[in-house]
């Protein structure tokens, strides 16, 4: 399934995150290879979108960009397929992906580490994305224990125009809080 589980213990005032790199089964998953979600007291990096049979179930809860994974854009790239419920209507309207993967069980997990300070993770998911657009995306995935996390990305698109996107999904909005730094956190 490519999936890892992490917590600092089982009660209310612990850390839990997953992080997934490397899945080779297809049934039923999203194109959310190296994505993560992290949670204390409530999410701090979710999955977003709603599990609807609408188009927006089809066209983004499934897609790369509605998970905290890394987006390479390339004009006009086909959607990737995903299965659609039995009551799906199509709405006429052309959608194409936002940037993401076209592959679900193409990643590989290339490290895996766990100690008593701390567990790392590492992913390959150059073959989940079009080789129109990537040549590299890896993501290295620390965990501090109790509750720190230190995220690595190399990314390498095919042609210099072809931004990319770390994509972070929080419950509540960031606040930028120097040059390329942003905070988010429970509002509370």
């Amino acid at each position: 399934f490519g999936f890892l589980s992490m917590w600092s213990g089982r009660g209310p005032e612990d850390t839990y995150a997953s992080f997934r790199f490397g899945s080779s089964n297809g049934n039923h998953q999203h194109y959310d290879e190296l994505s993560f979600v992290i949670f204390k007291h409530d999410f701090l990096a979710l999955d977003s979108g709603s599990r609807t049979e609408m188009d927006h179930h089809h066209n983004f809860t499934s897609q790369s960009v509605a998970h905290n994974t890394i987006l390479i854009h390339m004009d006009k790239e086909p959607m990737a397929p995903f299965w659609k419920a039995w009551s799906y209507k199509p709405d006429g309207k052309t959608y194409y992906n936002h940037g993401g993967q076209n592959a679900n069980t193409k990643a590989k997990a290339i490290a895996l580490e766990n100690t008593a300070d701390y567990l790392y993770a590492a992913g390959d998911a150059t073959a989940s994305y079009s080789n129109k657009k990537c040549k590299e995306a890896v993501r290295q995935f620390v965990y501090i224990r109790p509750d720190i996390f230190v995220i690595y990305d190399r990314v390498a698109s095919v042609k210099p125009d072809q931004k990319k996107e770390f994509i972070l999904h929080t419950q509540n909005k960031p606040e930028s809080i120097g040059k390329d730094m942003w905070k988010a956190d429970l509002g509370k």
